[in-house]
Order: C-alpha cells, then structure tokens, then sequence
C-alpha cells in the first residue's frame, strides 16, 4: 500500500510499524520514503483503506532487551551478569589493576598512552576507554583485540551504530592482513559496503556460510545483492528533478514490490540461517555487533555509568585510560574542539599532523578553520513540508555553489548538517555514484568518520522559523548540542568550514557555555570569507541576482512543465507582469495543477490584491499560514529571496540551476493532500461566505497542527500535544 504521509516519519527504510485501520491494528514495514509517500509491506489480511494511522513505535526494541535480560539475569553459558551490570553502574571506588608485565611484542602504531590503555585493558575487570574524537580509539581497540587474539582469546566487538562498529571492524582487519577467513565475523548490515563481498576475505556472516556451502545462506546473499541493487535504483528514481513520468511510476511500482519481497524473504531466510549463524560465530574468535537498543535509548554507558561527569569533575576512576594526544585535527581545529569541549584534559596533536600532506584542495578553503557568516543574507529557516524539521534553501544554494565548482583535487569532502531535511538537500548536490570520499549526512550518522574538508551547515538563522533550536540556544557542556557541534568540528582533518548566521548564533549576551566557547574561538581564529566571495570563489551554478529580477524569473517560466512558489505576506508587485508566463505552462498531468502558488494572506484571512487577480485569471493560487520559506522551484531552477520573492522589495536573491536540487526541494517543500488539498491541487471556497479556505499549519500555541479552515466560519481547534503517530492518506 502507498499513502502520503500527513507528518515528518523520521525512520529509515525496511523499519517495521503498525498501521491502524479503522481501529484494527496490522504489522507492516516500510518499503521505501518518496518524499512524503510511504509505501508500506502489508499483510494479506489488511483490509483497503483511503486513511490510516501509522504508529512507528519503537519501544518493542526496550522491550526485547528486556527479555533478554531478563532471561540472562541468573547467567547464562558465558555469560558475566556482574560484568554486564558494571557497564551501566555509577563508577565507585576501585583499587589500582595489576598491570601486566610488557608485550612479547609491542602492538605496531601505538604512543605511551594507547599502549598503558592496551595493557589496562589486558588486566581482568572494566576498563573505561576516554579520548576525544581523533586521539585514536580505534586504533587503540584494534591493538587490544589483535593482542587478545594472540593470546588465545575469543572478542566480542560490539559499537552503538552500524556505522562505528564498520569502522572499528575495517580496523582490526588492517591490523590483522593474514587472518583466515572466518576468523573475524561481522553480524547485521554493514553500512560501509567496502565489506560487503570483500576481496581480502569475507567477514559478513551470511558470506561465510554462504562460501562453506551452505545453500540457504548462499541464497539469502543472494537475496540481500538484489535488495541493494533495486534500493540502488528507486534511489535514482527519488533524485528525479521533475514528477515522475508513467514509465518512471511503472518502474517505481515493480521496484517497490521487488523490495517488499526480498524483504519477506529475507525474514523467512533469516529464521531459517539461525543455527548455520550460530555455529560459524562459534568458530570465529572475533565478533562484531550492534546492541541495537543504544540507538534508541541515545545514552552511552560512559552517561550511565557517571564516567563523563567524574572526568569532568577531575575524579577518573582507577580503571580508566585517557588518550590525549590527537592525530586527526591541523591544530587551529584541534585548539577550537579542546577549547569548548575538553576543559578537562586539553588536547595535545601529534608532532606529524603539521606536517601532513595537503590531499585535497578547493578555492574556498582558504584555511584550516573558516567561517562563512550569513548574517547580512538574511537566509529564512522553514520546515520540511511545513511541518517538523527545519532546513535553510539559502545555504543549500551556497554549497550547492562550492560543490558545483569543486576541481578534482577535492578528493575527500564531508557536508554535515544537524537537520535530516538539510542533508537530504545537500545530498542531492553529490553526484549519484559519489567519488573520491565525498558524502553528505546528518551528524548523527556521521559518528566516527572523518573528512579531509568538512562543510559544516548549521542551518538554523532566526529568520522564518523561530526560536533558535536548544541545540543552539542550550549549548551547555553534555547537551545534545554541545555533542553534535563536537563531533561535527571533529570530523574535519585538514579544513573546517563553518556555514551560519553568527549574529544570532552567537550572540554576546548568551550563556558562556560550550556552544558559546566554540564559536568565540572560531569566530577569534578563523578566516572570515564573505558569502558574496564565496559564490565567485566557487564558481558554481548559484548566482546573486540583481536587476532585472522580473525578466529572469519570465526566462525560466519559458521553459518550465511545472512552477512552485512560496511567497510570505507582502503586497506582490511582481505577480502581475508574470501571469502571462504563468497562464502558458501546461503540465504533462491533466489531473495535477502544473502552477501553485502558496499565498501568505492577511491576518484577516484576505488575500494581497494581486493575488486575487492571478486567481481570477486561472491561476492556482493557495492560501497557507504561516509561510517561513520564501522563493520559488521553476522547472530546474531554484530560486530564494531574504524577503518576499515577488514583493515591492525582495531583498537578497539567488538562483541556482541544478537538476537534483530542484527535485530534492520540491519534495521538502511541497505540501500534500488529506486533511488539506496540497501542492498541485485546486484549493476550495467556503460554503457558507464563499471565502477561499487557508491552509493553516501552526495551531494557536505555536505548535504543527496542519487543518484547512475558514479564517470567517470556523472556529480555530485547541492546540494538540505532541504524538508519535502518523496520519496517512491513500494514494
């Protein structure tokens, strides 16, 4: 079943979810996310319906964990239920470990500290691991579990995310080059596909048994290649610039049911491979998993266990080894990280680190730590589908600038972004098959890797949507914010670029805390680039646009199938030489409007005068209240505007031409049918005053409440809390 999703789903495809039908609960999973479409895999028995909710709750992974431990309380077959428990207690008093005597042969690679941390660990009990982000954990990890090894023993490696324990994994494998295969075994999905079908020898689960013969596990690989290839190609589809033609829809529909099948198949291949996994972890010594309720839970035993607040407090337990000296940051990084989130234990690079070879170049990284301050352009921040999270077109069209006229010497760039919406559009600015290490992703998936360049988005501005995130606006030290601006400066390795409006970023009369701190140094050590001198240093298909704003607009119309535009509340004198151009285009769907205007009407519910006009000549103009975002998408153009695009005075305004960005808009912004009609839609009168009917899309209290009113006749709802569910229409 497909339905447009009234709501920010906010989880990643193949997720199981209930879908409530008329009251009837149903176990389905998500097959893919089309912007705000959702194709569910349901089950035979659900009846067709038009609405439904969707409950994507996921308190049944605490519940699993309860189970198990539940089950394992009273031990179990190799099981330390006091080692287990002493991961999660406050820390107390501990006596000094007995230190072994030296290596038989010192681990290759390590300083003093990562070799006292490896000798610490060798010793029986809990050995508590701290070191800022480069200062070689992984590394460290690596050695200790190459020594246990050595020593007969068998490891169990295990990392909150899919993405840190690839990396911990792809580390114990570089320092273990002859190990047979078999000998290191990763369960679950890897998201570094790197592993997957390795040359140097298998070390997912289902590929070794698959290589012993085994002809369920031989198919259930089979199975998994042909999931990524079909997930490979509706990602493809998803970067389409423009609405998908019949053919495209067809293939979209024979993807979607291909995947919803494999992944059927893959839970029955599953319960079946459960012994055959069993056994081939029995014979490797190294296993590697995720504990997958960390994710969900989003504390770190080091939180549980009290060890950040007792290295903060200057009392490390007995048991803990601290690594302090960082191979990763070019030092004015480094200083900047330590500074604002390492009081503590300030952190010492490397002597080779200065001396690394520059890899990779681009223009406008003009120096290890720059900051392009977009205060004076006024960028608006508006939520995806004018709902939930926030991204920031503006700052979009700057990268979409810096990455358009990259050469090929910027072989490895990081774009990271605190909002999913954010990166989804600067996703869309990487080419499809991205080369040479470049990415785009929220901080939160971008744990544990690094960059030679990282473009820092942060976003937020003040303007349109407000306040401030508390990511920003509650920086102190352990805050949810002070840990994302830390691990995204962290990521960087020879040039940090930092995108944001520092005016309000960083305020002088906010809270001197962590996120404070970073940016006051920033602010102090970096070198400033105007946003202006970026879009000449770049070169790319962003342009300010001065005079002349009308023509250029009437140009782009010329050639467009299909015209969005968001304009924000002010008189719009440059609506009406544009009707002519707008009347003309003719989409390719009789059934979808080909133009939408959304409209911000006067706080009496009456629209701007030249509004009406455009709708009395055939216009598809919609009311919408509040609207945040300001600009327009007209066929592959992009375009924004610090003030209302098509008002008396626009303000700053740029265009940028690019397919991908195009589409990846139109999905962020576009609003959707349901409880109100939504873009490409006709809107409706009122049938008691014969006023046009408002998309409203804040309740009185501020909050998302999306309904479709007579600002006249109806009677405005009471405000409603928070829910973690999610209305469906069917498609």
């Amino acid at each position: 079943m497909r339905f447009e999703v009234q709501g920010e789903l906010g989880v990643a495809e193949g997720t199981p979810a209930t879908l409530v039908v008329k009251g009837a609960p149903f176990e389905v999973e998500v097959v893919s996310m089309f912007g705000s479409v959702v194709t569910l895999s349901v089950p035979p028995d659900a009846p067709a319906a038009t609405e439904a909710t969707l409950r994507v709750d996921l308190s049944w992974l605490l519940i699993a964990q309860y189970r198990k431990l539940r089950d394992l309380a009273s031990g179990g077959p190799g099981f330390d239920a006091g080692a287990a428990v002493a991961v999660v207690t406050p820390a107390g008093p501990d006596a000094p470990a007995t230190r072994l005597g030296p290596f038989s042969t010192a681990p290759r690679g390590l300083n003093a500290g990562q070799r006292d941390a490896v000798a610490l660990a060798l010793t029986p009990g809990l050995t508590w691991l701290w070191g800022p982000p480069g200062t070689g954990k992984t590394t460290t990890i690596s050695a200790l579990v190459a020594e246990l090894r050595r020593r007969g023993k068998r490891v169990l490696l295990a990392a909150p995310t899919n993405a840190a324990l690839d990396v911990a994994v792809a580390a114990v494998l570089d320092r273990l080059p002859d190990v047979d295969e078999g000998q290191v075994v990763r369960l679950g999905q890897p998201a570094d596909l790197s592993l997957v079908d390795r040359a140097g020898g298998r070390v997912l689960v289902d590929e070794i048994a698959a290589a012993r013969g085994e002809p369920i596990a031989r198919r259930r690989v089979e199975v998994g290649h042909a999931l990524r290839e079909n997930r490979r190609d509706l990602t493809r589809l998803k970067r389409s610039a423009k609405e998908l033609t019949p053919a495209q829809e067809a293939a979209r529909l024979t993807l979607e049911t291909a995947i919803a099948e494999s992944q059927d198949l893959q839970r029955a291949l599953d319960r079946a491979l459960l012994k055959v996994r069993r056994q081939v972890c029995r014979e490797a010594t190294v296993v590697a998993a995720t504990p997958e309720a960390q994710e969900w839970l989003k504390r770190s035993p080091f939180e549980k266990a009290g060890i950040a607040a007792a290295v903060a407090g200057g009392r490390p337990p007995a048991r803990l080894a601290a690594l302090t000296e960082q191979y990763r940051m070019r030092p004015p990084i480094g200083h900047v990280v330590s500074t604002a989130f390492y009081p503590e234990g300030p952190l010492v690079t490397a002597p080779a680190v200065p001396a690394r070879r520059v890899r990779s170049r681009a223009p406008w990284a003009t120096g290890d730590l720059v900051v392009v301050d977009t205060s004076g352009l006024h960028a608006r921040t508006a939520r995806r589908q004018g709902m939930l999270s926030r991204y920031n077109l503006a700052h979009a069209q700057l990268i979409a600038a810096m990455v358009g006229g990259a050469s090929d010497e910027l072989h490895d760039l990081g774009l990271i972004t605190p909002f999913a919406p954010q990166a989804r559009l600067l996703e869309s600015l990487l080419p499809e098959e991205p080369a040479g290490g470049r990415a785009a992703s929220t901080v939160h998936r971008f744990q544990g890797g690094e960059r030679d360049i990282v473009v820092y988005d942060t976003v937020d501005s003040a303007h349109g949507v407000t306040p401030l995130h508390p990511w920003f606006a509650q920086g102190g030290a352990g805050s949810e914010g002070a840990r994302l601006l830390n691990v995204a400066a962290s990521r960087a390795r020879d040039n940090l670029v930092v995108i944001g409006s520092l005016d309000v970023l960083h305020r002088t009369k906010m809270t001197r805390d962590a996120v404070w701190t970073f940016f006051a140094h920033l602010l102090d050590r970096a070198e400033h680039l105007p946003w202006e001198k970026l879009l000449t240093l770049a070169a790319g298909p962003t342009e300010l646009v001065g005079g002349g704003l009308v023509e250029r607009l009437r140009q782009d119309l010329a050639r467009a199938e299909t015209v969005e535009m968001w304009l924000p509340r002010a008189p719009l004198r440059h609506l009406a030489p544009l009707l002519p151009a707008l009347r003309s285009i003719r989409g390719k769907d009789a059934e979808t409007e080909a133009v939408t205007l959304w409209v911000e009407p006067e706080p009496d519910g009456y629209l701007p005068a030249e509004a009406l006009r455009a709708r009395r000549e055939g216009i598809n103009v919609r009311p919408l209240t509040p609207i945040h975002e300001s600009g327009a998408v007209i066929g592959d153009a992009v375009w924004s505007a610090s003030a209302a695009l098509l008002g008396t005075a626009p303000g700053l305004v740029l265009r940028t031409e690019h397919a991908a960005l195009a589409g990846a808009v139109r999905r962020a912004q576009r609003r959707r049918p349901g409880g109100a009609p939504g873009t490409g839609q006709l809107g409706d009168d009122c049938g008691r005053c014969r006023r046009m009917l408002i998309r409203y899309e804040a309740g009185p209290r501020g909050g998302t409440d999306i309904r479709y009113a007579c600002p006249a006749c109806d009677r405005p709802p009471r405000a409603t809390g928070g829910r973690r569910t999610v209305s469906a229409a069917r498609r």
